[in-house]
């Protein structure tokens, strides 16, 4: 019974409760509802032992482990946020496009990870932010209506975006390697009884 009132069927017309969001409740735009309960959430993470595990494991996996912290519980928690923020994303889209489509999600994959490259987050892991992220996106959106004003296709969007991350990745490498230095990082053990 819940899963016929998210979505009764893969495609089609998108239920009136998630078509809402594309609206306001009470003068507070349903997108802004959408994108704050995942930085929301991210926020309280930053703020507990596990962020700092997380950052520890992306960083130096070996290093981790050798350090107490429980990897597979930490990258299996990682997993799970990473799900609870691409739902919120889905339904931000499925408000926007009033209806279901499983076929819309792969063309935004090249978009979100050249948003978030943009953003300073090292696709090699231990580094990157909300914050940065966000501006990333916005960048991306202001790329985007650039485009769309110059009446450019969007196999060249792809191309544009391919190229910005490419460009991006380069640049995040050798920041990393030109600022590396000894950085030392109390990383207390998660385990599975404090989480």
């Amino acid at each position: 019974v819940l899963f016929r009132s998210l979505m009764p069927q893969p495609a089609g017309q998108a239920p009136s409760w998630i078509i809402r969001f594309n609206g306001s409740f009470n003068h507070v735009p349903g997108a802004l509802i959408l994108v704050a309960i995942p930085v929301a959430l991210w926020l309280a993470i930053q703020r507990t032992a596990y962020y700092r595990a997380l950052i520890a494991v992306g960083g130096a996996e070996r290093s981790a482990f050798s350090a107490g912290v429980n990897v597979a519980l930490v990258r299996w928690l990682a997993y799970v946020i990473g799900g609870v923020c691409a739902g919120f994303a889905a339904l931000a889209l499925t408000a926007l496009v009033q209806s279901g489509d499983p076929t819309l999600g792969p063309q935004y994959t090249l978009i979100a990870i050249t948003a978030v490259a943009l953003g300073g987050t090292s696709m090699a892991g231990g580094r990157g932010g909300i914050a940065g992220s966000i501006l990333g996106a916005l960048s991306i959106f202001l790329i985007q209506n650039l485009l769309s004003a110059l009446n450019i296709s969007s196999f060249w969007n792809q191309v544009v975006y391919g190229g910005i991350l490419v460009v991006s990745l380069v640049i995040n490498a050798q920041a990393r390697t030109l600022f590396r230095r000894p950085v030392s990082v109390a990383v207390h053990p998660v385990s599975a009884e404090s989480t």
